[in-house]
């Protein structure tokens, strides 16, 4: 359970496990399998599957404030605690190798590149800017945090809506627009940072379903998968 969750985590998301004092170290590598709704508390529970049994010889937190690539990590800087810590590219890159190294095999066969796939991916977009987007009028996505995704992913109208978005929708004649629905697809093909958290994904080539379709799992405000 946590209250501040990663914007775009998803499931089969690799997460490296620390062990809190008095020991410090990397204990076990597991990948998410699910994250559910924020609750009415704030909370955000997610599930686990481990896929290592626990290190009894992990690296150590003086072991990794030696290493050059991941000594300026979060979850080794002195202060309050948390549940979740974010990880650029390199460091969880250099974490799951030397976990890896305490488990005595490969088990995370996952690849670190710059440009993340997107097979399987939904991106949820409110309306009507989901159907500007199948249009070809809206060719970016605002965001307040950055995407190395590339690559075509699923368009999901999403149902909530602000009274911004329903005065848009009372402009556009012609189309019903579906709401709760995979609605096409589109290609992102890049990602500008405009100022500080705010960014433009840059959209292309949109393609439109015939018959928009219903997500089978629960849909979140960012990536996911739907089926």
């Amino acid at each position: 359970m946590t209250r501040k969750p990663p914007r775009d985590w998803l499931d089969g998301d690799l997460v490296v496990l620390w062990e809190g004092a008095p020991r410090l170290k990397v204990c076990a590598i597991a990948e998410v399998i699910h994250v559910e709704p924020k609750d009415s508390h704030g909370d955000v529970h997610f599930g686990l599957r481990y896929l290592t049994a626990y290190f009894a010889n992990g690296p150590t937190i003086s072991q990794l404030r030696a290493d050059r690539t991941l000594r300026t990590a979060s979850f080794l800087k002195t202060g309050p605690a948390g549940t979740v810590f974010p990880l650029t590219r390199p460091q969880a890159a250099r974490l799951v190798r030397l976990a890896e190294r305490a488990a005595g095999r490969p088990v995370a066969a996952r690849r670190f590149s710059r440009k993340a796939s997107t097979k399987g991916l939904a991106l949820s977009i409110r309306q009507p800017w989901a159907e500007l987007i199948l249009r070809g009028v809206k060719v970016a996505e605002f965001r307040s945090f950055a995407t190395h995704k590339r690559g075509r992913v699923m368009l999901y109208a999403s149902e909530g809506q602000g009274l911004r978005e329903a005065r848009e929708m009372k402009r556009i004649r012609g189309r019903r627009l579906p709401l709760g629905r995979i609605v096409g697809s589109v290609e992102i093909v890049g990602c500008t940072e405009l100022g500080p958290r705010d960014y433009a994904w840059a959209l292309r080539r949109p393609l439109r379903l015939r018959r928009p379709r219903r997500p089978k799992n629960q849909a979140q405000p960012s990536y996911f998968r739907p089926f």
